[in-house]
C-alpha cells in the first residue's frame, strides 16, 4: 500500500535524524489505521461492518549526509584534526582547513501488522480484596488469559491511587485523603506457578472509618481498580 498523504510527507521530513523519520512515518501509518477503524465504526448501513487493515507499508528514504575532516587551529597554535558528519560553528580564536565529502545513501524498509500480544489470547485479571481486621486486608490477583491459561512468573504492579481517593473521600464528606501510614507492603508482585499473587494491606491506626482506598492494579497491558472502604 502506498502512502501517499502530503501531510505525512511533510511529517516526515520535518524530521533531523533517521529516528525522526521513521518515528514520523510510523505515528502516520498509526494514525492512518485509526481514521480507517472509525470509518467501519460508523457505517451504520450493514449489520456486519467492512474492517479495513493497512497490511504492509513499504518506505523507501535517501539520505544525503556529508563528512568533513577539518584541521583546527587555535588561538595558542595547536592544532588537530577533527572528523565529523556535520558541520559545528568554531569559536572566533579558531581557523579552520578542510575537506568536506558529500554522498548519498539509500534505506529501504516495511511496517508489516503484527497480530496484538504477539498473537497470543488477551490477559484477562482477576482481583479481590479481604479484610483481616481493621488495620489490615489482603489483595489477591490471578493472572489468565481469554483461553483460561494461567500465567506464571508475570510482574502485576500494585498502587494506592491516593489523588483519586481524596476525591472519593470529598464525594464522600470526608475533608482529608489516605494516610501516608496506609500502604501496600509490595508495589510489584510476581505471580506463582498458578497464576497467582498477593500483598498485603496496612490501614494506619487513625485512618477514619468510611475512608476510601482506591488501588490500581496493572499487568500485561491490563488494569482493574479495586476501591477498599475502611471499617472500624
Amino acid at each position: 500500500m502506498a502512502v501517499d498523504s502530503e501531510d505525512l510527507v511533510e511529517d516526515v521530513m520535518s524530521g533531523d535524524t533517521l529516528d525522526d523519520y521513521l518515528i514520523s512515518l510510523a505515528q502516520g501509518i498509526s494514525e492512518a489505521q485509526k481514521k480507517l477503524n472509525q470509518l467501519a465504526l460508523n457505517d451504520t448501513t450493514s449489520v456486519n461492518p467492512v474492517l479495513y487493515q493497512i497490511p504492509k507499508v513499504e518506505f523507501e528514504l535517501k539520505v544525503s549526509y556529508s563528512l568533513n575532516q577539518q584541521t583546527q587551529s587555535s588561538a595558542s597554535g595547536e592544532t588537530k584534526k577533527v572528523t565529523r558528519f556535520q558541520v559545528q560553528s568554531l569559536t572566533p580564536e579558531s581557523q579552520t582547513e578542510g575537506l568536506t565529502t558529500e554522498g548519498m545513501s539509500t534505506i529501504r524498509g516495511s511496517f508489516v501488522a503484527v497480530p496484538a500480544n504477539h498473537g497470543k489470547p488477551p490477559t484477562v485479571l482477576q482481583t479481590a480484596i479481604r479484610r483481616f481486621s481493621a488495620t489490615s486486608a489482603g489483595l489477591e490477583v490471578w493472572v489468565r488469559n481469554r483461553a483460561g491459561e494461567v500465567l506464571p512468573n508475570v510482574a502485576v504492579q500494585v498502587n494506592i491511587d491516593r489523588e483519586y481517593s481524596a476525591t472519593m473521600n470529598g464525594w464522600n464528606g470526608l475533608d482529608q485523603g489516605v494516610s501516608e501510614h496506609t500502604f501496600l507492603e509490595d508495589g510489584v508482585i510476581t505471580t506463582d506457578d498458578q497464576g497467582h499473587a498477593s500483598t498485603n494491606l496496612t490501614i494506619a491506626n487513625d485512618e477514619p472509618s468510611g475512608t476510601n482506598v482506591v488501588i490500581v492494579i496493572d499487568s500485561s497491558g491490563q488494569t482493574e481498580t479495586l476501591n477498599y472502604v475502611v471499617e472500624s
